[in-house]
């Protein structure tokens, strides 16, 4: 190769690597490298996470779980309750504060066997206990009105029945019967012709009118003994002199130990 073609390929090559035309050649050099496709990014390497329903167990400011628990579950529903001798209506779950409370309740209107006999007022208490009550008054207070005064009884005058409170209404101690439905005060009975026998004023006293009246009342307390696990008169203390306590709770370790006083 001469030396003038020897220039002439170095200035060529000068042109091409600067992107300079060449007179003379007819065509232009590329101005820069042509530009790959870019390439595709990469799958994200991180799982993608699933949708979740929201934590429940996270409740809105201002609002307490027990508040929210209130919303959600509805009241229960009534527990059937069948008697042989009662005439009951049933009742929701009667729900407390401190323990207070009981499942199964009813209103005992009274007993509808061979005995009809109403409850003045209607008490709340539990199944169980109602059907204790009924037994009491169709076994045998109804024989007994009749043994001791010649009278058939038409109804029963009593506390409430359930009451949220402690024992002889203290401000502390054990939880009260009444607080879970299983206790009753009777205060008196009212017989068919209208003669109404109060504990506080025939359970004691001399007077000749007034003996069968005694006899009843001691004869109904005797036989509430054998019926229901506790059993307090006028006899016991200072707060039974004005009615019969009758309840169905526990005493022992195998609950068949009684108190009748």
């Amino acid at each position: 190769m001469g030396r003038g073609q020897r220039r002439c390929a170095v200035i060529f090559l000068a042109a091409a690597i600067l992107g300079l035309p060449v007179p003379g050649y007819g065509f232009v050099v590329p101005s820069a490298a042509p530009v790959p496709d870019k390439r595709p990014e990469p799958e994200s390497s991180v799982a993608p996470v699933p949708l979740t329903k929201p934590d429940r167990s996270v409740v809105p400011e201002g609002q307490s779980p027990e508040a929210e628990a209130a919303e959600e579950t509805p009241a229960a529903a009534p527990v059937p309750c069948t008697l042989k001798f009662g005439d009951t209506v049933d009742l929701p779950a009667v729900v407390g504060e401190d323990g207070c409370g009981f499942s199964s309740a009813v209103r005992l209107a009274g007993v509808n066997g061979k005995a009809d006999v109403g409850f003045v007022p209607e008490p709340t208490v539990s199944c169980r206990f109602a059907g204790a009550l009924s037994k009491w008054l169709e076994e045998d207070l109804a024989g007994i009105a009749l043994e001791t005064t010649g009278e058939r009884l038409k109804a029963v005058h009593v506390g409430p029945g359930y009451q949220c409170r402690r024992r002889n209404n203290l401000k502390d101690g054990k939880l009260s019967e009444h607080a879970l439905g299983n206790a009753l005060d009777v205060l008196g009975f009212e017989f068919m012709s209208g003669e109404i026998v109060t504990v506080e004023n025939d359970w004691s006293g001399e007077e000749p009118d007034k003996e069968a009246s005694r006899k009843f009342l001691r004869a109904a307390h005797d036989a509430a003994c054998k019926r229901f696990t506790t059993v307090l008169g006028p006899g016991a203390d200072a707060y039974h002199q004005s009615h019969i306590h009758v309840d169905i709770g526990c005493h022992g370790k195998t609950c068949t130990y009684r108190i009748c006083q």
